[in-house]
């Protein structure tokens, strides 16, 4: 058995950089070369994937998933309710923030991942940062991922999309371990 620190590879890591960007995806061309990326797929994507990504996470209109904590802990179910500014607190305790010309809340999975990369890379180098990473992850984002992940497999049309979330589950799986 291995130390948790000794198996987060570059390969994990490169992997949680790739999901991080195929949830902040800014056009279809960019979408499909992470996908692409991600699922080492070489057939034909389909042209419907950048219509399934917008319902289920951008809009406009009611989003199919919700790529933010606050839509799954909130009892409210809004953005930027009590658990966003828990989780933009936290962060801020270790000297990281959402820039502000993003314009995205900092409770989205994005977000979130990106957070978890930067504290498994700085727990390889100082084991204080291994405890942050288990209580963010077990007091937030393990409780709100799983539901996220089942609402996408449920309103996804796309295989592609499909493939990816499982990709994510798979991760975040493996996240449990070092968490």
């Amino acid at each position: 058995m291995c130390h948790m620190l000794s198996c987060v590879s570059p390969l994990y890591l490169e992997q949680g950089l790739l999901l991080r960007d195929f949830f902040f995806a800014h056009d279809g061309n960019e979408l499909i070369d992470i996908v692409k990326k991600l699922n080492c797929q070489t057939e034909q994507i389909s042209d419907y994937i950048e219509y399934d990504f917008n319902s289920l996470f951008t809009g406009p209109g009611k989003l199919l998933a919700a790529p933010y904590a606050s839509v799954y802990l909130d009892e409210d179910k809004l953005l930027m309710g009590n658990s966003t500014l828990s989780v933009r607190n936290f962060m801020l305790n270790y000297g990281v923030g959402v820039e502000e010309n993003i314009n995205i809340p900092d409770d989205h999975i994005s977000c979130e991942i990106e957070f978890i990369i930067l504290l498994l890379s700085k727990s390889q180098e100082d084991k204080q940062f291994l405890s942050v990473l288990r209580q963010f992850c077990n007091e937030h984002f393990h409780l709100w991922v799983p539901p996220f992940i089942e609402s996408v497999m449920q309103n996804a049309r796309t295989n592609e999309i499909k493939k990816t979330t499982f990709i994510l589950k798979c991760w975040v799986e493996n996240l449990k371990t070092k968490s």
